[in-house]
């Protein structure tokens, strides 16, 4: 069954998303335009921090998607490649990269985290995720809606900042049983 899901999925690629459709570059640019906007904004000072909080987010967006697409709630209909996960553009790169933008500048500017990634997540759930929607990027099934996709984002967003917060109290611990 295995063998015969990867032929379909490669099929479908090929017909659907491959590199002759608007898709295809809709995806790449997701995928890459905010590595590089990241690599020209970055706290460099500040790298091992925004980083961790980037990967807590991409993880928990990960498996949040997982679940989503696995449990037939939505799904990415194209993909950059067949064999990369199906929200590699979103997972890796788009929402990781905004929230540590977002994430830095609260950091930068002694402003609240909280209220200013909880604004993140609704310009995900009820702007992003829309347009994407309309593009056909992103399609939702079942029960699910907006709302709940609010409530997914704001559940990465509380762990990946309990996790952050975690692992510097952690480092700041260690750092001074040292000194």
């Amino acid at each position: 069954m295995k063998k015969q899901y990867s032929s379909e999925l490669m099929d479908y690629w090929i017909r659907y998303s491959n590199i002759d459709t608007w898709q295809f570059w809709a995806c790449v640019v997701l995928l890459i335009g905010p590595l590089v906007l990241l690599f020209f904004i970055l706290d460099r000072s500040k790298a091992i921090h925004m980083g961790f909080f980037g990967y807590s987010i991409h993880v928990l967006t990960f498996y949040a998607d997982n679940f989503g697409v696995t449990h037939g709630l939505w799904d990415y209909p194209y993909k950059v490649m067949p064999f990369l996960p199906m929200s590699l553009m979103i997972d890796a790169s788009l929402v990781p990269v905004l929230f540590m933008l977002v994430y830095q500048w609260c950091v930068n500017h002694h402003k609240s985290k909280l209220l200013f990634l909880t604004a993140t997540s609704v310009c995900f759930a009820f702007v992003i995720k829309p347009i994407l929607s309309l593009a056909g990027l992103f399609l939702l099934f079942e029960w699910m809606n907006f709302f709940y996709l609010f409530l997914a984002y704001m559940f990465v967003t509380l762990g990946a900042m309990l996790l952050t917060a975690i692992f510097r109290w952690l480092m700041r611990s260690a750092i001074r049983r040292i000194a």
